[in-house]
């Protein structure tokens, strides 16, 4: 999966995000997983967006802690100005989309 990740496929950063949060197989690593999400974003990819947004992908969620890192990089890359928690809200979807538009 990871060679995948290394050629750009915009699933497999998202699975690769989602194994990092759940502890699936690797130790759990929020940063990892923003990481991952990130470069997704930046694909231009809107399935991506769908995908971080989503309650619940075959019964994976994203943790508070994640979603606080998140948006934490969110702020880091200009595009995200509200409060760092673990909530998603029409913030966050505007800045997940921004960063997804280029």
């Amino acid at each position: 999966m990871r060679e995948a990740a290394e050629l750009g496929y915009v699933y497999a950063y998202l699975y690769l995000a989602a194994t990092h949060v759940a502890g699936d197989g690797v130790a759990v690593d929020n940063l990892k997983a923003v990481d991952f999400v990130i470069k997704a974003l930046k694909s231009g990819n809107k399935d991506a967006v769908d995908f971080v947004l989503a309650p619940n992908v075959k019964g994976f969620n994203w943790t508070p802690e994640f979603r606080k890192a998140l948006k934490q990089s969110l702020t880091e890359h200009g595009v995200y100005t509200g409060t760092i928690d673990g909530k998603f809200g029409p913030d966050t979807i505007r800045a997940l989309n921004a960063l997804s538009a280029g």
